[in-house]
């Protein structure tokens, strides 16, 4: 029978955990700080396997060293790790949809009538994956754009003739790779090739040619050939190029790494979205109402600088319908903010305990919009419920008058 800890372990494994790592951590959790045979005991993992096990959960920051005789392993809470791999799913998920929405529009433009794509699509088994990309790789004349794994850049270096063939004939070859703090540096692919390092690409592999797309499947070891100029537009645009813009090249990653941190740490130290985010969460949670009115105004201003709506020069009345939706579609699905113009009474429900205001830009804007329209925005109540890991925030916008 599948016990409660099984379950939660297999579940830790959409976290990038091994079984081994899954089963390890759920352990400490429950008990406390363990010495390796402990966790060997608890976790029924083979005891040779234990310290690669605590090695790598250390490495992934969900486990820590308490120094001493002998050593002991405590688990780090997952509040602090495995929160921001959430963040970045999330992002990665609304990338993702933007993806497919644009696949969408290419599929809706091809079924209309005279004006059709003919795509041809072959499904390739793991030889037949790497004689073709041989293939591909001699008879390219352009472009070849990769986001790849492991097992991508293995099939990468089984083609290494191909790709010799590609550089004499100045075909421009931009490689991603998924980073691994074991491999970094022992690529086996000509150094003419550039290469940058992306994190979260894991399983999937994606080699595109000139007109050829070209999928590989990691797990199972087979793969799909598709030739469409359009689809490979979308993939370029919405996929390869954001990446290519996310990622590091090898030498900055090797030097920080060098410099203590680890091949997780330096994406996330580096990640503008997360760091953002999460500066935004303390900022809010810290602010008081004078330095959101203030803070607030020179946004606006400066917003106002770089995009051009109505909203910033119309009457609060007016603009308060856009905001309050900006306002929700910003705090998540699971929010709630109501506007009643009888009582200007904004009410703000969010899907956190956090202390503060509710982290988003657009508590700002409203601040600063409402001030420049002679407007005040009064916090009434803020109370957060931690054990229902939800917030309510009141505030009236009322006239100033002066004098």
């Amino acid at each position: 029978m599948t016990s409660d800890r099984d379950i939660l372990a297999s579940s830790l494994k959409d976290f990038g955990l091994s079984d081994y790592e899954s089963r390890a951590y759920v352990t400490l959790l429950r008990n406390g700080p363990l010495i390796a045979n402990e966790v060997a005991y608890h976790a029924n993992i083979p005891r040779t396997k234990t310290y690669p096990t605590i090695r790598a959960l250390k490495r992934k920051g969900l486990a820590s060293i308490i120094p001493g005789s002998p050593l002991r392993c405590r688990a780090v809470s997952p509040d602090e790790t495995l929160d921001k791999y959430v963040m970045h799913e999330e992002r990665r998920t609304r990338s993702l949809r933007k993806t497919m929405t644009q696949l969408a529009r290419v599929r809706d433009q091809a079924n209309k009538p005279f004006a059709t794509e003919q795509a041809s699509y072959l499904v390739l088994g793991a030889q037949a994956i790497v004689d073709k990309l041989q293939e591909l790789l001699v008879s390219s004349k352009q472009h070849v754009h990769c986001i790849l794994d492991a097992w991508g850049i293995h099939l990468l270096e089984e083609a290494y003739d191909g790709l010799s063939t590609a550089i004499t004939n100045d075909v421009e070859i931009n490689v991603i790779v998924e980073p691994n703090e074991d491999e970094l540096g022992v690529v086996k692919i000509p150094p003419e090739i550039t290469v940058r390092f992306a994190k979260g690409n894991s399983g999937f592999n994606l080699i595109m040619i000139d007109e050829a797309i070209l999928t590989i499947d990691s797990k199972r070891g087979k793969g799909s050939l598709i030739y469409s100029p359009d689809l490979r537009a979308v993939f370029e645009g919405a996929l390869f190029s954001r990446l290519w813009e996310e990622s590091i090249n090898g030498n900055r990653l090797s030097s920080l790494i060098q410099v203590g941190a680890g091949t997780s740490d330096v994406f996330d130290l580096l990640d503008q979205g997360l760091l953002n985010e999460t500066f935004l969460k303390a900022v809010c949670e810290g602010i008081d109402e004078e330095h959101l009115r203030r803070v607030g105004t020179i946004f606006v201003s400066k917003l106002q600088e770089k995009v051009h709506s109505p909203i910033f020069n119309e009457p609060i009345e007016a603009s308060l319908p856009l905001l309050t939706v900006l306002l929700r579609e910003s705090l998540g699905e699971n929010s709630s903010v109501r506007f009643d113009n009888l009582t200007k009474l904004l009410t703000v429900e969010v899907d956190d305990g956090n202390s503060g205001i509710p982290a988003s830009i657009w508590m700002y804007a409203l601040a600063g919009i409402s001030n420049r329209n002679d407007n005040e925005l009064k916090l009434l109540h803020n109370v957060a419920y931690p054990g229902q890991s939800s917030r309510i925030l009141q505030a009236k916008i009322s006239h100033v008058t002066a004098g």
